[in-house]
């Protein structure tokens, strides 16, 4: 579930309001505190990667050897995004590298959960997402490969 400016403002509490309807539900609620006076869109997106790994990200799987977590977050308007991420994904395809997850929009659950099972990532993004290229190292040893390659 993801806060709006208006009902955090009036100090509606997003976690309390997750906490009381989960039982009545049969999925998993998350609530994402993500106001539009947190930051700009890319702190928003930030945001809401922090919370779906801390939340949904299993910790007892096992790695996939020569495997790549992508994190590609959906953070400018560049029509043919999509069609980049394909071409990246048969380009590493090509090179016998697996990629376990893609962490970007309608990412299944069943990927995010195994996102700990990846060697490395490779972040797709200037604009969005180095956080959670650092949340899975800290937390999971995923080390981010072409780290701090400067943007053309």
């Amino acid at each position: 579930m993801l806060s709006a400016c208006g009902p955090e403002i009036v100090g509606d509490d997003i976690v309390a309001v997750c906490e009381t309807l989960q039982p009545e539900v049969k999925f998993r609620l998350v609530p994402i505190e993500c106001a539009g006076f947190r930051g700009s869109q890319y702190d928003g997106i930030d945001i809401a990667l922090d919370t779906i790994l801390k939340e949904l990200v299993k910790d007892d799987v096992e790695k996939v050897p020569g495997s790549v977590c992508l994190v590609a977050p959906h953070a400018n308007a560049n029509p043919t995004w999509p069609a980049d991420l394909t071409w990246m994904k048969q380009i590493l395809s090509r090179m016998g590298i697996k990629v376990v997850a893609t962490l970007t929009h309608q990412t299944p659950i069943s990927e995010i959960e195994n996102i700990s099972s990846a060697e490395t990532s490779l972040l797709l993004s200037h604009d969005a997402g180095q956080r959670a290229a650092d949340y899975l190292f800290a937390e999971y040893g995923i080390e981010q490969i072409c780290k701090g390659i400067p943007c053309q």
